[in-house]
């Protein structure tokens, strides 16, 4: 017998909601008529916007959060970019292979790892503000 999943334990009594990349007021947004139909497309996959009302109508909020989302992505690239080269220049690999480090031990695959998280994390962000008319 099958336990857990979505609809039990605490799961079921909290929902992840949409917050401002501004402010970081709550977003209400009505569900799609995609993500009700359950539809698993990429082309269809239903993304929060970025920003709230009040932070959408102020110009220079607008602005100062596409930089900040920005630059946290060029920041998360350029972690990444730095512990490749240093798994590189360690593991057998080569220089032009894919890195295929699973030390425990070393804190540079950790710091890969992490990067390699924010890096999606900020491209998510991103992809939030691409979808608000500007």
């Amino acid at each position: 017998k099958k336990k857990g999943g979505a609809g039990f334990g605490m799961r079921a009594f909290f929902q992840q909601s949409a917050r401002c990349l501004g402010c970081k007021a709550v977003i209400h947004t009505k569900p799609s008529a995609a993500a009700s139909s359950g539809a698993t497309s990429d082309q269809q996959q239903h993304v929060d916007p970025g920003l709230c009302e009040r932070c959408l109508a102020e110009d220079d909020t607008r602005k100062a959060v596409q930089i900040a989302v920005t630059a946290e992505a060029s920041d998360a690239a350029s972690k990444v970019c730095n512990a490749q080269s240093a798994c590189r220049s360690c593991h057998s690999g080569g220089q032009l292979g894919a890195v295929v480090c699973e030390n425990g031990e070393c804190p540079v695959v950790y710091a890969r790892l992490s990067g390699e998280r924010q890096v999606a994390t900020a491209e998510h962000k991103l992809l939030r503000l691409e979808r608000l008319d500007w």
